[in-house]
């Protein structure tokens, strides 16, 4: 736990105090709980976003939009690809209800009431199977989720949540604001 915690302050270049102050954060864990490297990674960034007291730092927000390609996993003839906003607080592939169509004949598995950004809730309708193929990632199969949604500037805006990005086994680089592969899957 302290090794592994240490080596991430080094890798956020983040003083030791900051990665002591990690340690007394009940979110991380403490010393009778082993500690959860998910929660110290985000704590750790987050302690790095933070403005210190000798220097002051910003941080661009960057967005990542990657290419990815969905298939009727029934019917191969029926794909769109796309690029999606990588949104690793949305939990799904989330397609607009107007491109349904293109995908074919999917099984509607059942109606879900979400919750937006901006803490409104609408309704969406998740439908499978479909293949996800993240550009330059393994293909998985999966579901999606259709919404309403309204074009900005005359285009859609599809995202990709962090069950497809997990399944892929591909990670957001926070640094170079780029998806990157993960040598193996989480079993923790």
């Amino acid at each position: 736990g302290r090794r592994a915690l240490r080596s991430l302050a080094r890798w956020f270049d983040l003083p030791t105090s900051a990665a002591s102050s990690v340690l007394l954060d009940p979110r991380a864990g403490s010393a009778t709980k082993p500690f959860n490297l998910g929660t110290l990674a985000f704590i750790l960034i987050a302690a790095r976003q933070a403005p210190r007291r000798r220097r002051t730092q910003r941080f661009p927000v960057g967005r990542i939009v990657t290419p990815v390609r969905v298939e009727n996993a029934t019917d191969a003839a029926k794909s769109i690809l796309i690029d999606a906003l990588v949104d690793t607080r949305a939990s799904h592939l989330v397609l607009p209800s107007a491109w349904k169509d293109r995908l074919g004949a999917l099984t509607a598995f059942s109606r879900v009431e979400l919750e937006l950004a901006n803490q409104e809730t609408a309704i969406g309708e998740m439908c499978g199977p479909v293949k996800i193929q993240i550009d330059g990632f393994r293909a998985v199969f999966s579901e999606v989720l259709f919404v309403d949604m309204h074009p900005e500037d005359g285009s859609y805006e599809p995202s990709l949540g962090y069950i497809p990005l997990e399944q892929s086994q591909a990670a957001v680089d926070l640094v170079s604001h780029r998806l990157v592969r993960v040598k193996h899957l989480d079993l923790k």
